[in-house]
């Protein structure tokens, strides 16, 4: 089956989808990819049961199911939730405690309270969200919590199911489920509305919601932050044709009565509750989604892109009987689609006087697509068909004659319905209703135009990225004026869209690609969600100029806060939880991404810092970005000495296990505070990991401590952190961990023993032995490999 629900990571298992909209927009893209469990049998949780764990209830026709979820890359975080019983890839449809997450599903519990509410226990057994009903009757009234195959979990009177407390559609979070209402209570005013997640991995409200005018027009708004309108529809008449197009699949109904206005819709399908409509985290749209039989797109990385000059392929070849072939069942027919705009660049065929003429003619040549016939004469399309639009209500609309194979006719007969094709940007490949194989996207989106104009820049979502034009980023960045910082790949600005939006925007240095493949590149770098991972949201493809834009981090990078004298000094726990952090990050990476992707530069200022101190690992696939020039890179980036893996020197392959070294550089630095190389005297340098690693054999970790945090540290976290990094820095990369390893053993389940001390570092020992001139500043009786000279650390480290 295909889906379609926000767009998956490509460090997940790939799924093809398509979804359709309002006018407001229609995009293609895949689900988030969700931690799914098993499922019980029951529907109700009763007073004397709950739920914790894998534990789940199932609605009785088994469409949807209620228990814990997980998002990936969420780093461990559990929500209560309601998703799809019958899509393969679990999408969640309700979150009960998007605010309030917990970290520890097993010890928590979903269970009614003596009360009568539907309550969420942590681990704690504190009550982290609740329905907080106070009209449920008095304690001799049987109150029970059931998932309908609507999608609605109803708190009601377990001998009365009439009688509901409480229910979900009333508190909807990101999606809309048919039969749900979206509105206004004119009596109570609250409403039920649509709030984004934060990000594809955080069910938290995001930035967007979308709701009923609280003024009392009749119109919807969609706010930014809960206060400014970034977008409203038109105002309605009571007829469904001025605010959206009405549904080919769905049927939509407006009550406005003296106690509320709402807005609710039904799917004109069997299983109605496979579609959904959501608000779309990154671009505020509002996405009709629905879970279709077998899409088949040309090119899904040029469609995913935005490129969708290849259009669709046909589900069903044409026969191209002609007009010789006797055997009716295989012949070629044509369906009718009324109200159209008619696609661009008819060809014209003056000898046809009739319909009928027309469709001959049409149905004798292999390559026609199809024809239209009116007074003006008959024309025809071959290949495919560009800026064609259903529902198309305007004075030069018209009626098209598509060809199909005779099986497809037979389903689009036998089911009475149509798929609407709608266009984006004039192209389109060929098109059929019913078993559609794709749709496509509605051209001039009222969604666009009312983004351009809230934002006042020309930006196109695409993948749930923002497409900039180089003057946008130059103005946004005051011209470039602020530099936050610059490395290998190229130096990044501090930057401000309007919404005071604060962003980074890095101008990648010496890159050649050509154009398909760095959006390429990008599109699936903007994808991959991780909440260790900077995430990307936009970028720039202009000639020669290539830039990134990213999430800005208020808290700068990992180095600023380490290594700054008027920072704040941080304290052990919140390093210890930035190097779990980073390795979880990079671990995502390595093993769990489609394409593992190696980030080769590795190092403090390439950690940033949310307002949290939440680390968040920046640059990563940049070194494919660059590809065959990283060469160049490499030499550059080889000016931070002390983090580049000896393979990079040997010629050896590079694996994932040249970020592992790096990151143990990076765990000593964390340790100590300070960066691996200090410069002692104008000729004598000293080197921590040469410290560190003698000191761990010898078992004297304490002296390794950052002195400004006088001593304070778990120091069983502090010896794992010191053996771990001497591990990561291992002259053999098959002695090095890996990063789940090392996540593995920061966090304690996994035993470490002391590491050998590193050839290279056993060499700089043997070369600097006589270049002892002081007692040093680790401790007053430093080991002699802790002091060299310049060149002799050049020498042992590359």
């Amino acid at each position: 089956m295909v889906k379609t629900t926000a767009m998956a990571s490509p460090c997940s298992s790939a799924t093809s989808s398509l979804h359709f909209s309002f006018s407001l927009s229609l995009s293609l893209s895949l689900s988030l990819s969700l931690l799914f469990f098993s499922a019980t049998s029951t529907d109700t949780i009763y007073a004397e049961t709950s739920l914790s764990g894998n534990q789940t209830i199932t609605s009785r026709g088994g469409r949807f199911v209620l228990g814990f979820f997980t998002p990936p890359g969420s780093g461990g975080n559990y929500y209560i939730g309601i998703w799809y019983g019958e899509i393969s890839v679990l999408t969640p449809a309700w979150v009960a405690n998007r605010v309030t997450p917990i970290t520890d599903q097993t010890t928590s519990e979903l269970k009614i309270s003596d009360d009568g509410n539907l309550v969420l226990l942590n681990q704690f057994k504190s009550v982290i969200w609740s329905t907080n009903v106070t009209t449920i009757p008095s304690s001799d009234s049987t109150v029970v919590a059931v998932i309908l195959d609507n999608g609605n979990l109803q708190l009601r009177d377990g001998s009365n199911s009439s009688l509901v407390f409480w229910q979900s559609f009333d508190h909807p979070t990101d999606t809309w489920l048919p039969g749900a209402k979206l509105g206004f209570n004119k009596i109570t005013k609250r409403s039920q509305h649509l709030t984004s997640w934060k990000n594809k991995v955080d069910p938290s409200p995001g930035i967007f919601t979308f709701e009923m005018d609280p003024t009392g027009l009749s119109q919807y708004l969609i706010l930014w932050n809960m206060s400014r309108i970034y977008w409203a529809s038109v105002l309605w008449d009571g007829h469904l044709s001025s605010l959206v197009p009405v549904g080919f699949m769905y049927h939509m109904q407006v009550v406005n009565d003296t106690d509320e206005m709402y807005i609710t819709f039904t799917a004109d399908v069997a299983n109605h509750s496979m579609y959904r409509v959501v608000l779309d985290n990154d671009t505020g749209q509002i996405q009709v989604q629905v879970w279709i039989e077998n899409s088949k797109i040309k090119s899904q990385t040029d469609w995913d892109l935005g490129d969708r000059s290849q259009g669709c392929e046909r589900k069903t070849p044409l026969q191209c009987s002609g007009l010789n072939n006797s055997v009716d069942s295989e012949k070629d027919g044509f369906f009718e689609m009324t109200n159209v705009r008619l696609p661009d660049s008819p060809n014209t065929l003056a000898t046809a006087g009739s319909r009928e003429g027309c469709e001959l003619s049409c149905l004798s040549n292999c390559s026609c697509n199809a024809y239209s016939y009116n007074d003006s004469g008959c024309f025809v399309w071959y290949g495919g068909l560009l800026n064609l639009q259903e529902q198309y209500n305007q004075s030069d609309a018209g009626t098209l004659y598509l060809r199909l194979a005779a099986s497809e006719l037979q389903s689009s007969e036998s089911h009475k319905k149509r798929m609407v094709a709608h266009i984006s940007n004039g192209v389109v490949g060929v098109i059929v209703p019913a078993v559609v194989v794709c749709l496509f996207i509605i051209g001039g989106l009222i969604w666009k135009r009312e983004r351009r104009r809230a934002t006042q820049n020309s930006k196109i979502v695409q993948n749930s990225m923002v497409s900039f034009m180089y003057d946008e980023l130059r103005m946004a960045t005051k011209n470039f004026s602020e530099k936050l910082g610059g490395g290998g790949f190229g130096s990044v600005f501090k930057g401000s869209l309007p919404g005071s939006i604060d962003i980074a925007v890095k101008k990648l240095e010496g890159l050649y690609q050509g154009e398909k493949q760095f959006r390429s590149e990008v599109s699936t770098l903007g994808a991959i969600q991780h909440v260790n991972l900077i995430r990307l949201i936009g970028f720039c493809s202009q000639g020669t100029k290539k830039l990134l834009v990213y999430e800005l981090m208020p808290s700068g990078s990992l180095a600023d806060q380490l290594f700054r004298s008027n920072s704040n000094v941080l304290d052990w726990k919140t390093r210890y939880r930035i190097a779990i952090g980073t390795a979880r990050g990079l671990a995502y990476l390595h093993e769990q991404c489609r394409n593992n992707i190696i980030h080769c530069d590795i190092k403090p200022e390439n950690i940033l810092l949310d307002d949290a101190l939440v680390p968040k690992v920046a640059d990563f696939g940049l070194a494919k970005l660059v590809g065959r020039n990283f060469s160049k890179v490499l030499t550059t980036i080889r000016g931070s000495r002390g983090y580049i893996a000896p393979e990079w020197i040997s010629g050896m392959p590079i694996t994932t296990k040249v970020d592992v070294y790096s990151y143990g550089m990076m765990l000593f630095e964390i340790i100590s505070g300070k960066r691996n190389l200090v410069c002692a005297t104008e000729s004598c340098f000293e080197f921590f990991p040469s410290v560190a690693t003698s000191k761990l054999i010898n078992g004297d970790v304490e002296v390794l401590l950052d002195h400004r945090l006088e001593g304070e540290a778990d120091m069983g976290e502090l010896a794992i952190a010191c053996k771990l990094a001497g591990w990561c820095i291992q002259d053999d990369e098959s002695s090095r961990p890996t990063m789940s390893q090392v996540v593995q053993a920061l966090e304690g389940n996994l035993d470490i023993n002391i590491p050998p001390i590193p050839k290279f570092l056993q060499r700089l020992s043997d070369s600097c032995a006589d270049n002892i001139n002081s007692p040093g500043n680790f401790s007053s009786n430093q080991n002699s490999n802790s002091r060299a000279s310049s060149a002799e650390i050049n020498n042992a480290t590359t």
